[in-house]
């Protein structure tokens, strides 16, 4: 991740980091769901 991370930091900004917490968040989300889903069922 590290090494990623550099790079989009050569070539970054404010979209590249942008992208990045939209990438966690979708992460977050996809976890939450696999966690909670059964529960629910």
């Amino acid at each position: 991740m590290s090494v990623a991370e550099k790079s989009q930091k050569k070539s970054g900004g404010l979209g590249e980091t942008f992208s990045v917490i939209i990438q966690a968040l979708l992460l977050a989300l996809v976890i939450r769901t696999l966690l909670f889903q059964p529960f629910s069922i």
